[in-house]
């Protein structure tokens, strides 16, 4: 899929690549302007620098199935960058309002690891008109970005020749390394270990009588977090891929667009968690308390529910193909068969959902959505 338009608005000099119900915060900034001045990762995201303040730039979105040719020509700014969708569901907009609708879902591969040629020209000329960028037409600046599947790697410049590259940007100690562990030169996965897993939160609030440890975006593959106590705290958009939290605490915990992919989770307590759009793949929920938790249009395929207590969780749009439900408890479960992707709920099997569907009602306002009677299956 190719897409171009003149009529891409930028604000703050800066546009993102995001996942779905991903909040980008400062990561990603931080890693463009200490790096290559151009597109930095963080969680969730990527940020890219515009010389546009706040108007109109002329941008191209290729979606491919592989590597672009090497097409520099004209562009004094080229970066390749990995981006590591949890969700599988990446967006292209602004830090306000979000990408054209018609643009779509630039992950189509669903979740995994991305390759992103980020190509800018015009930044220079935008940066000195400043104000006068909002009418300008056609747009001063112009970027063209592809996207591809592809392993992790470190991010490459094939060039940074614009002033805004070598103009002055804070980089105390060096410019910092690539967000994610597994682009660094001489990454290794860490040694298999029974130590807990030291968390250390990027910022810590009061709120009331809690205290909220924000870990928006944390690496955490492989992380032992058995038993913790993770009550409210915020993993927006963090990888925990293959992560132990057998019986963790994680009541009112932040979940969104996670990616707990084969993560243990037998006996959590995950009351009123929000994991909407989260990656639960082959992950092991078995007797894990899930009342009033969010998973709207979260991928449990093949996950392990057994004997789960899904007491009104929200399942508009989930994937539970291929999960195991044995023994749930689904009362006041609420889930959909709406004709519009992404809301359809997809059940383990045909038959499960006749069988849901006869022990369900339908709702007066929107007969496409419906809440469970009393039903353990």
């Amino acid at each position: 899929m190719r897409w171009t338009t003149d009529d891409f608005r930028v604000g703050y000099s800066q546009y993102y690549l995001c996942d779905y119900n991903v909040v980008p915060e400062g990561a990603g900034l931080s890693q463009a302007f200490q790096g290559n001045s151009l597109v930095g990762a963080g969680g969730g995201h990527l940020a890219v620098v515009c010389g546009t303040d706040y108007g109109r730039i002329r941008i191209t979105v290729d979606v491919r199935d592989d590597e672009p040719a090497a097409a520099f020509d004209g562009w004094p700014m080229v970066v390749d960058i990995s981006h590591h969708s949890n969700a599988g569901r990446t967006w292209l907009g602004d830090m306000d309002t979000g990408g054209p609708p018609e643009l779509g879902n630039l992950t189509p591969g669903g979740p995994g690891w991305y390759r992103v040629r980020v190509r800018a020209r015009g930044r220079d000329a935008a940066r000195a008109a400043g104000i006068a960028c909002v009418d300008a037409d056609p747009p001063l600046e112009e970027h063209a970005v592809s996207i591809w599947p592809a392993p992790p790697a470190p991010d490459v410049v094939h060039r940074a020749d614009d002033e805004v590259a070598r103009g002055p940007r804070p980089a105390p100690g060096g410019p910092l390394p690539a967000f994610y562990p597994e682009c660094r030169a001489g990454w290794a996965p860490p040694p298999a270990s029974d130590e807990p897993t030291e968390l250390v939160p990027q910022r810590v609030e009061k709120i009331i009588d809690w205290t909220v440890a924000h870990y928006p975006g944390a690496q955490l593959v492989g992380a032992r977090l058995a038993g913790r106590d993770l009550t409210f705290a915020d993993f927006m958009a963090a990888r925990l891929t293959g992560a132990d939290l057998t019986g963790a605490v994680l009541v009112k915990t932040n979940l969104i667009a996670i990616d707990l992919a084969g993560a243990r989770l037998s006996g959590a307590d995950l009351d009123g968690a929000d994991l909407a759009n989260a990656n639960l793949t082959g992950a092991r929920l078995d007797d894990a308390v899930l009342t009033g938790a969010h998973l709207s249009e979260a991928r449990l395929v093949g996950a392990i529910l057994t004997r789960a207590n899904l007491h009104r969780a929200g399942l508009v749009g989930a994937d539970l193909t291929g999960a195991d439900l044995t023994g749930a408890r689904l009362d006041g479960v609420r889930w959909s068969r709406s004709p519009d992707w992404p809301e359809t709920t997809r059940w383990p099997t045909p038959a499960l959902a006749q069988h849901i569907r006869a022990h369900s009602d339908a709702s007066p306002i929107k007969p496409t959505d419906f809440t469970v009677r009393a039903l353990t299956l």
